[in-house]
C-alpha cells in the first residue's frame, strides 16, 4: 500500500474532472462535500442498461466506468467554491488486473481488486492504493505489483507527487 500526497492540486483535478486519464478505472464510490452533499454509488445499475452493456461492463467488474459517471462528478465539484471534501474509490478493470498479474508468481484467482483512493480535504489531495485478497495471505506480491503499476502510471501523467512513508 502506498500513500501519495500529490503536489499540483489543480493538475491532477483537471486530469481526474476534464481529462481521460481515469476513464480507463472502474468507480466504486464517490462523495463529494460542497454546495450541496453528494454521494454515488457505482454499482452496475442491472435495470438502467440493456442487458447487452451490462454483459460488457460486467466483464470488467461490478462497477460504472468512471468515464461514464464523470460528467456528474464534474457537475458536483465545478462552481466558484472548492469543495470541502471529495472522496473516489476506484478499481482496476479486470483486465488491467490480468495485465499486471500477467507472467508473475501472484495467483489472479487470490485477488479481489485493486483499488485507487482518492481524497481531498483541507486543502489537500492524497491518493493511496490498496490489494484486495480473496483469503488472508502474508505474500504481498500482487500489492507491490499494483503500487509499481501505479506509481508508473502516475509518473506517465505527469501526477506530481511525494510517497509518503
Amino acid at each position: 500500500m502506498l500513500f501519495f500526497t500529490i503536489e499540483d492540486v489543480k493538475g491532477l483535478m483537471a486530469a481526474l474532472l476534464q481529462r481521460d486519464s481515469f476513464d480507463s478505472f472502474l468507480l466504486v464510490e464517490a462523495e463529494i462535500r460542497g454546495r450541496a452533499a453528494l454521494s454515488i454509488d457505482g454499482h452496475l445499475p442491472e435495470d438502467f442498461y440493456s442487458d447487452e452493456e451490462i454483459s460488457k461492463f460486467r466483464m470488467e467488474g461490478d462497477f460504472s466506468p468512471y468515464r461514464e459517471i464523470r460528467p456528474l462528478i464534474f457537475e458536483g465539484i465545478r462552481g466558484k467554491h472548492t469543495p470541502k471534501q471529495i472522496k473516489i474509490v476506484f478499481k482496476a478493470p479486470n483486465s488491467l488486473m490480468q495485465e499486471i498479474l500477467a507472467d508473475t508468481e501472484a495467483d489472479p484467482d487470490q485477488v479481489s481488486g485493486f483499488f485507487l483512493n482518492l481524497r481531498f480535504s483541507n486543502g489537500k489531495l492524497t491518493l493511496s492504493s490498496g490489494c484486495s485478497m480473496k483469503t488472508f495471505s502474508l505474500d504481498k506480491t500482487a500489492e507491490k505489483l499494483w503500487d509499481a503499476w501505479l506509481s508508473a502510471w502516475m509518473d506517465r501523467e505527469k501526477f506530481y507527487y511525494t510517497i509518503m512513508a
